[in-house]
């Protein structure tokens, strides 16, 4: 499986801000009360929304002259109209990028002030709060980030009507994945699964689903078995979200390959609470989706991987050889492989293999750091045994 924090999970990227000398606001100090009184005529108002909606539309587009124009306008009619504002603040960070390298400390200072200010004058508007929410987790302030999401979210609750549902999805994602990157999953999950209710078609959110449920899955909380039932129920929800993800990405093989990653943990989980119906349902059900993952993507060792740790757990060891030396002969130095098909040659009296296949898990660690220490030193004293 992919990293969990790394790679397709860093949704957010990380831009380094550097200090410098200069008169600098505090955003903390932001007040709606610096900005010029709203408009007083409600036709005004209707109209600067209006420009602002456009706005927005053009700023998700990158057609940022045209944003720039339309916030503009917005203001000249209602210069409280937090959309605008919203958009204008963006607009000069973005600026200060171009032309920076490292933007200074007052220019962030300063969008983070035009943002909140924005955000307070219009508070039950989603956008403000995303953008505020979308800035402070673009300069790596992530636990800022999240709680300015969530915060917007609580005011878009609360206004009951009139929400954009794509502001209102931005916000869900958003907070997610602050929370997932913190570490913070059980905080991340009702996020995510409210956003998989509006748009049950994202792969990349049903995966990211999947993953948050799984982690979730492998460290049980609180006593058991009450919960090991809630993690093997974790488990079950995790492959069913990854199974949606792929199939709405079918050529997705890491998507495929975590549903069977989950089943196996479902089955874990299960023989952990001597169920054994539903451990065998789900081994079946790893068993399953592997073997069709081998003939989906035939030069991939994973899925033949899989289908040797479920036919080892089924006690199977035949079919589990079979399975682990199917994904050798596509990749060699297939750690997982190597261990686990030198544990079925040990099994089965086969001592010189098994030291055989340890000694190749050891070259490829070598050429390629895939063991952790505690298991690179057992599998050298093995490999030491006579």
């Amino acid at each position: 499986m992919r990293p969990m924090r790394e790679g397709r999970w860093s949704v957010l990227p990380l831009l380094f801000v550097a200090a410098c000398a200069g008169a600098s606001p505090d955003p903390r100090a932001a007040s709606v009360d610096d900005l010029p009184p709203a408009a007083a005529d409600a036709a005004e108002r209707a109209q600067a929304l209006e420009l602002a909606t456009r706005a927005v539309a053009a700023w998700r587009s990158t057609r940022t002259t045209e944003a720039a124009g339309l916030a503009d306008a917005a203001l000249a009619r209602d210069p409280r109209c937090g959309r605008a504002l919203a958009v204008r603040a963006l607009l000069r960070w973005l600026r200060a990028q171009r032309d920076q390298a490292s933007p200074a400390l007052r220019d962030a200072n300063a969008a983070e002030t035009a943002l909140r200010q924005a955000v307070a004058a219009a508070p039950q508007d989603a956008f403000p709060g995303l953008a505020l929410a979308t800035f402070l987790g673009n300069v790596d302030h992530l636990s800022a980030a999240a709680e300015a999401a969530e915060a917007a979210l609580e005011r878009v609750a609360d206004a009951r009507a009139g929400i954009d549902a794509t502001d209102r999805a931005d916000l869900l994602v958003m907070a997610a994945a602050c929370r997932f990157e913190l570490g913070e999953e059980h905080a991340a999950l009702p996020h995510l699964q409210a956003y998989v209710a509006l748009r049950p078609d994202d792969a990349a959110q049903q995966y990211r689903l999947g993953v948050t449920l799984l982690v979730l899955a492998a460290t049980p909380q609180g006593p058991a078995p009450t919960s090991l039932l809630v993690a093997q129920r974790q488990a079950e929800a995790a492959a069913r979200a990854f199974g949606r993800a792929f199939a709405a990405q079918t050529n997705d093989a890491e998507a495929g390959a975590a549903v069977a990653t989950a089943w196996l943990r479902v089955a874990d989980l299960a023989a952990e609470r001597a169920a054994a119906s539903e451990r065998t349902a789900a081994l079946d059900a790893a068993s399953a989706q592997a073997r069709a993952l081998t003939a989906r993507f035939p030069a991939d060792p994973t899925p033949w991987w899989l289908f040797g740790v479920a036919a080892e757990r089924g006690k199977d060891p035949v079919a589990a050889a079979t399975a682990f030396d199917e994904a050798l002969r596509r990749q060699p130095t297939h750690a997982g492989s190597l261990l686990h098909r030198a544990a079925l040659a040990d099994e089965a009296g086969d001592a010189a293999l098994a030291r055989s296949l340890l000694q190749r898990a050891l070259d490829a660690d070598a050429a390629s750091p895939c063991l952790g220490d505690a298991e690179r030193k057992r599998v050298a004293a093995r490999v030491a045994q006579p």
